[in-house]
């Protein structure tokens, strides 16, 4: 089975191309996709991030039930982090510049302050997705956004929020 487990980890590398995060050419609006070495479950091993520049990334960090939307450079990135192979999946539908407007207005709406977070219905995907494709989706946990996750997603109370700020 371990033998399974590391071919495929093999054939993921090569077909997704990772490399240490910081060879990355990255441009701003980028999605960057980290896998990481200190995953709990074989589904969320990988840490979803938005390049905000050449050097610097948006992403949320959870723990338990609350989580922080930082931006910091790819080196305070990398110091503090055991996830170092990544790969760059390019902009997502929204274009390069909308995606950074969108992360840097979560940053600064919830700058300071804790965001709710949870695994399955609300983790760096769900974020990260909700600023680059516009849905608050995670690829890992096949889930939308749940009710207390503050990136919205369509058709919820949370977009209506988001678009009205209410």
């Amino acid at each position: 089975m371990k033998l399974i487990v590391l071919i495929l980890e093999i054939s993921l590398s090569i077909i997704y191309c990772d490399a240490w995060l910081g060879d990355q050419t990255m441009d701003s609006g980028d999605i960057i996709i980290c896998k990481s070495t200190n995953w709990i479950i074989d589904v969320f091993k990988y840490h979803t991030l938005i390049a905000s520049g050449h050097d610097k990334l948006v992403h949320v960090i959870g723990h338990k039930n609350k989580a922080q939307i930082v931006e910091e450079t790819v080196k305070q990135y990398l110091d503090r982090n055991m996830e170092k192979n990544c790969h760059n999946n390019g902009p997502g539908s929204k274009g390069r510049v909308r995606t950074v407007q969108d992360a840097y207005s979560s940053l600064e709406k919830f700058k300071g302050q804790s965001v709710y977070y949870n695994l399955l219905t609300c983790n760096c995907q769900h974020w990260v997705e909700y600023w680059a494709n516009g849905q608050a989706w995670s690829p890992s946990s096949k889930q939308y956004g749940g009710k207390k996750c503050q990136a919205p997603t369509s058709g919820s109370k949370n977009l209506l929020k988001a678009l009205f700020n209410f």
